[in-house]
């Protein structure tokens, strides 16, 4: 009960640090190394007191000795590892203990680049001062590594990577993240319009290719705010979008973009009654880790969703003549758009009168 009680006010002080637009977080390795360090502590003087109640005959002491010290130490390093090592940050102030406990303590502005390893089974992250010396090096597996990765991208540290020659699904998270770009909130109509017509393009080409799947792609853009998204994961039960009309973007929102196969007018499902379909989150607003910032609005790189539409699509190609489907009249609960973003309900009216103009259009060559 005290470990949730203090669980809970610590997520409660984080909050309240975001609501005042200040950044603090903590990355360390995760309990697993600590306890993993005990564990083999323990073990060590498992072995040696077992050697040493039931000594086997003829066996070499000293060796003995040696591998059990040898044991214990792994384990001992592991237990200062799991206790000491992290990089603390503090607005702009950082401290990073390595598993010896030494500290080093330096700003931000003393960062002058960041080098992250993607590839060939590497797995760190290392902060180099302005002169190219390296102030540290930590790794993905801690925890609070996304956190510290978001905070040197919203302040604009710059971010070495090889790019990973492995194409979307297949693409590390981590690659998806530094592509990432802010933008303004005025700007999300412009690249939401911009990236339908090349989703689209990409969804009627995999029509032709295979009409003789008989299917079609029902798709647009899902709107909500973080209310909406909270403790939901299944987009398919969401009842509620934000209104198409708003002059302001919620603080925490999340434009998705969706596609989902249909086939006479139904919906395509799997056989564990799934929606066969592609979601995938464009726009993202959260708290910022910028210092002296408190909102963000992050784009992902069209290039990337792309890759990812293309690859998910290939791979139905492939699935779809091989397992069993079946389809449903559901009905989607929530709204799927051609645009997101701000609208005002001046833009929405003249919106309405093209329509209206364009269906006058469509009724008079008929009438010809």
């Amino acid at each position: 009960m005290k470990q949730v009680g203090k669980k809970a006010e610590e997520q409660e002080k984080e909050a309240m640090r975001r609501r005042e637009g200040t950044v603090a977080f903590r990355m360390r390795e995760h309990r697993i190394v600590l306890a993993g360090g005990i564990f083999t502590v323990l073990f060590a003087f498992f072995i040696l007191a077992m050697g040493m109640e039931y000594p086997a005959s003829g066996s070499n002491k000293v060796l003995f000795y040696i591998e059990v010290c040898a044991l214990a130490a792994v384990g001992i390093l592991g237990c200062v590892r799991g206790l000491f090592r992290g990089l603390s940050v503090d607005e702009m102030n950082m401290c990073y203990v390595n598993w010896r406990g030494r500290k080093k303590n330096f700003s931000l502005d003393d960062i002058g680049y960041c080098k992250v390893g993607l590839s060939n089974g590497r797995d760190d992250i290392m902060l180099y001062d302005l002169l190219g010396k390296r102030l540290c090096k930590l790794e993905f597996s801690m925890k609070g590594s996304g956190e510290l990765l978001q905070y040197l991208l919203d302040n604009q540290i710059r971010i070495e990577w090889k790019s990973s020659l492995k194409r979307s699904v297949s693409m590390p998270v981590t690659e998806a993240l530094l592509r990432e770009t802010a933008i303004c909130q005025e700007e999300v109509s412009k690249y939401t319009e911009e990236l339908y017509g090349r989703v689209q393009a990409l969804l009627q080409d995999w029509e032709k290719q295979n009409k003789s799947f008989g299917a079609y792609w029902e798709f647009g853009y899902g709107e909500f705010s973080g209310v909406q998204l909270e403790g939901k994961e299944n987009l398919w039960n969401r009842r509620e979008t934000l209104p198409e009309t708003k002059e302001e973007l919620p603080e925490v929102y999340e434009c998705i973009l969706e596609a989902y196969l249909k086939k006479d007018n139904e919906y395509v499902l799997d056989r564990k009654n799934e929606v066969v379909c592609i979601l995938i989150p464009y726009l993202v607003r959260g708290y910022s880790y910028q210092v002296g910032e408190r909102l963000r609005l992050r784009k992902m790189n069209e290039d990337v969703v792309l890759d990812w539409v293309k690859t998910q699509l290939e791979q139905l190609t492939q699935i779809l003549p091989k397992r069993k489907y079946h389809t449903e009249p559901l009905v989607l609960k929530h709204e799927l758009r051609k645009n997101a973003g701000i609208r005002s309900q001046v833009e929405n009216k003249a919106d309405v009168q093209k329509k209206e103009k364009a269906n006058i259009l469509d009724v008079s060559d008929v009438l010809q």
